[in-house]
Protein backbone atom coordinates (compact mmCIF):
# COMPACT_ATOMS: atom_id res chain seq x y z
CA UNK A 1 0.00 0.00 0.00
CA UNK A 2 1.08 3.57 -0.64
CA UNK A 3 0.27 6.27 1.90
CA UNK A 4 1.40 9.74 0.94
CA UNK A 5 3.08 11.94 3.56
CA UNK A 6 2.88 15.35 1.86
CA UNK A 7 1.07 17.22 -0.89
CA UNK A 8 2.26 16.30 -4.40
CA UNK A 9 4.35 13.44 -3.00
CA UNK A 10 3.58 11.42 -6.14
CA UNK A 11 5.29 14.01 -8.33
CA UNK A 12 5.18 17.69 -9.19
CA UNK A 13 2.21 19.18 -11.02
CA UNK A 14 4.22 19.28 -14.26
CA UNK A 15 6.05 16.12 -15.23
CA UNK A 16 3.51 13.91 -13.47
CA UNK A 17 3.90 10.14 -13.42
CA UNK A 18 1.48 7.37 -14.24
CA UNK A 19 0.34 5.36 -11.23
CA UNK A 20 -0.51 1.66 -11.42
CA UNK A 21 -2.11 -0.02 -8.42
CA UNK A 22 -1.92 -3.80 -8.37
CA UNK A 23 -0.28 -6.25 -10.73
CA UNK A 24 -1.52 -7.97 -13.89
CA UNK A 25 -0.57 -11.53 -12.85
CA UNK A 26 -0.87 -11.85 -9.08
CA UNK A 27 -3.62 -10.76 -6.75
CA UNK A 28 -2.58 -8.02 -4.38
CA UNK A 29 -3.98 -5.80 -1.71
CA UNK A 30 -2.30 -2.74 -3.18
CA UNK A 31 -4.01 0.57 -2.47
CA UNK A 32 -3.32 4.30 -2.52
CA UNK A 33 -4.18 6.42 0.52
CA UNK A 34 -3.61 10.14 -0.07
CA UNK A 35 -3.77 10.72 3.72
CA UNK A 36 -5.79 13.87 2.96
CA UNK A 37 -2.94 15.44 0.94
CA UNK A 38 -3.67 16.75 -2.57
CA UNK A 39 -1.97 14.62 -5.21
CA UNK A 40 -1.54 14.86 -8.98
CA UNK A 41 -0.80 12.03 -11.41
CA UNK A 42 -1.04 11.41 -15.15
CA UNK A 43 -2.85 8.10 -15.81
CA UNK A 44 -4.38 5.99 -13.02
CA UNK A 45 -4.41 2.23 -13.73
CA UNK A 46 -6.16 -0.19 -11.37
CA UNK A 47 -5.68 -3.98 -11.49
CA UNK A 48 -7.80 -6.58 -9.75
CA UNK A 49 -7.39 -7.16 -6.08
CA UNK A 50 -8.11 -10.59 -4.68
CA UNK A 51 -11.91 -10.46 -4.74
CA UNK A 52 -15.01 -8.42 -4.19
CA UNK A 53 -15.52 -4.72 -3.66
CA UNK A 54 -12.41 -3.20 -2.16
CA UNK A 55 -11.02 0.27 -1.70
CA UNK A 56 -8.26 0.81 -4.27
CA UNK A 57 -7.86 4.56 -3.73
CA UNK A 58 -8.74 6.56 -0.63
CA UNK A 59 -8.93 10.27 -1.43
CA UNK A 60 -10.15 11.29 2.04
CA UNK A 61 -10.91 15.02 2.15
CA UNK A 62 -8.24 15.94 -0.41
CA UNK A 63 -8.19 16.24 -4.20
CA UNK A 64 -6.66 13.60 -6.43
CA UNK A 65 -5.94 15.16 -9.83
CA UNK A 66 -5.78 12.73 -12.75
CA UNK A 67 -4.48 14.58 -15.80
CA UNK A 68 -4.69 11.54 -18.08
CA UNK A 69 -7.10 8.64 -18.20
CA UNK A 70 -8.54 6.28 -15.58
CA UNK A 71 -8.37 2.57 -16.43
CA UNK A 72 -9.53 -0.61 -14.72
CA UNK A 73 -7.41 -3.35 -16.30
CA UNK A 74 -8.20 -7.05 -16.55
CA UNK A 75 -6.28 -9.22 -14.11
CA UNK A 76 -4.83 -12.26 -15.89
CA UNK A 77 -5.40 -14.76 -13.07
CA UNK A 78 -8.50 -13.43 -11.26
CA UNK A 79 -10.69 -12.06 -14.02
CA UNK A 80 -14.18 -11.18 -12.91
CA UNK A 81 -13.27 -10.56 -9.27
CA UNK A 82 -12.66 -6.83 -9.06
CA UNK A 83 -14.90 -3.99 -7.98
CA UNK A 84 -12.42 -1.20 -7.23
CA UNK A 85 -13.69 1.70 -5.20
CA UNK A 86 -12.25 5.19 -5.31
CA UNK A 87 -13.50 6.39 -1.95
CA UNK A 88 -13.67 9.78 -0.30
CA UNK A 89 -14.85 11.54 2.80
CA UNK A 90 -17.06 14.62 2.57
CA UNK A 91 -15.06 17.22 0.65
CA UNK A 92 -12.93 14.67 -1.24
CA UNK A 93 -12.57 15.32 -4.98
CA UNK A 94 -11.40 13.52 -8.10
CA UNK A 95 -10.28 16.22 -10.52
CA UNK A 96 -10.13 15.13 -14.14
CA UNK A 97 -8.08 17.82 -15.82
CA UNK A 98 -4.96 18.33 -17.90
CA UNK A 99 -4.17 19.34 -21.43
CA UNK A 100 -6.81 17.16 -23.11
CA UNK A 101 -10.42 18.29 -23.34
CA UNK A 102 -11.57 14.66 -23.09
CA UNK A 103 -10.94 12.17 -20.28
CA UNK A 104 -11.53 8.47 -20.74
CA UNK A 105 -12.70 6.05 -18.08
CA UNK A 106 -11.94 2.62 -19.53
CA UNK A 107 -13.15 -0.43 -17.64
CA UNK A 108 -12.52 -4.11 -18.34
CA UNK A 109 -15.61 -5.72 -16.83
CA UNK A 110 -14.85 -7.47 -13.56
CA UNK A 111 -17.97 -7.90 -11.47
CA UNK A 112 -19.88 -11.02 -12.51
CA UNK A 113 -22.94 -10.15 -10.42
CA UNK A 114 -23.74 -6.59 -11.45
CA UNK A 115 -22.69 -3.55 -13.38
CA UNK A 116 -20.65 -1.75 -10.73
CA UNK A 117 -17.15 -2.51 -12.02
CA UNK A 118 -15.80 0.84 -10.84
CA UNK A 119 -17.33 2.92 -8.05
CA UNK A 120 -16.26 6.57 -7.84
CA UNK A 121 -17.30 8.20 -4.55
CA UNK A 122 -15.48 11.57 -4.63
CA UNK A 123 -17.07 14.58 -6.29
CA UNK A 124 -15.77 14.73 -9.87
CA UNK A 125 -14.43 18.14 -10.87
CA UNK A 126 -12.55 19.52 -13.88
CA UNK A 127 -13.15 21.01 -17.30
CA UNK A 128 -13.02 17.95 -19.54
CA UNK A 129 -15.67 15.83 -21.22
CA UNK A 130 -15.85 12.31 -19.78
CA UNK A 131 -16.08 9.29 -22.07
CA UNK A 132 -16.87 5.93 -20.50
CA UNK A 133 -16.08 2.62 -22.18
CA UNK A 134 -17.07 -0.23 -19.87
CA UNK A 135 -16.40 -3.47 -21.75
CA UNK A 136 -17.87 -6.87 -20.79
CA UNK A 137 -16.01 -9.22 -18.49
CA UNK A 138 -13.50 -11.33 -20.39
CA UNK A 139 -14.33 -14.29 -18.15
CA UNK A 140 -18.15 -14.44 -18.30
CA UNK A 141 -19.10 -11.68 -20.74
CA UNK A 142 -21.13 -9.94 -18.04
CA UNK A 143 -22.05 -6.33 -18.95
CA UNK A 144 -19.81 -3.76 -17.34
CA UNK A 145 -20.46 -0.40 -15.75
CA UNK A 146 -19.32 2.59 -13.74
CA UNK A 147 -21.04 4.17 -10.72
CA UNK A 148 -20.80 7.89 -9.93
CA UNK A 149 -21.60 7.64 -6.21
CA UNK A 150 -20.76 11.11 -4.86
CA UNK A 151 -23.01 12.32 -2.05
CA UNK A 152 -22.81 15.87 -3.50
CA UNK A 153 -23.28 16.96 -7.14
CA UNK A 154 -20.35 16.47 -9.49
CA UNK A 155 -19.08 19.80 -10.78
CA UNK A 156 -17.09 18.98 -13.92
CA UNK A 157 -17.93 21.27 -16.83
CA UNK A 158 -17.85 18.74 -19.66
CA UNK A 159 -20.33 16.39 -21.26
CA UNK A 160 -20.70 12.72 -20.35
CA UNK A 161 -20.68 10.06 -23.08
CA UNK A 162 -21.13 6.32 -22.53
CA UNK A 163 -19.55 4.46 -25.47
CA UNK A 164 -20.01 0.99 -23.96
CA UNK A 165 -21.54 -0.45 -20.80
CA UNK A 166 -23.63 1.45 -18.29
CA UNK A 167 -23.29 4.49 -16.06
CA UNK A 168 -25.22 4.58 -12.79
CA UNK A 169 -25.52 7.93 -11.04
CA UNK A 170 -26.80 8.84 -7.58
CA UNK A 171 -28.91 11.66 -9.00
CA UNK A 172 -29.37 13.72 -12.14
CA UNK A 173 -26.95 16.29 -10.71
CA UNK A 174 -24.21 13.62 -10.81
CA UNK A 175 -23.50 14.21 -14.51
CA UNK A 176 -21.62 17.48 -14.18
CA UNK A 177 -22.58 20.72 -15.83
CA UNK A 178 -21.90 20.06 -19.53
Amino acid sequence: AITTAAANALGPIFGMSNLTIGQPTSASIAALNTANFNQAIEDLNLYARFSGAQEAVLVGTSTLTVAGDLKVLDHQDFRGNLVPIISANIGGKLELSGFSSRKEIIVAGQNNFGRDDLIIQPVITGFADIEISANPSSLFGTPAGVVFAAASPNTYDGNTTVNAGTLTVNSTTSLGQG
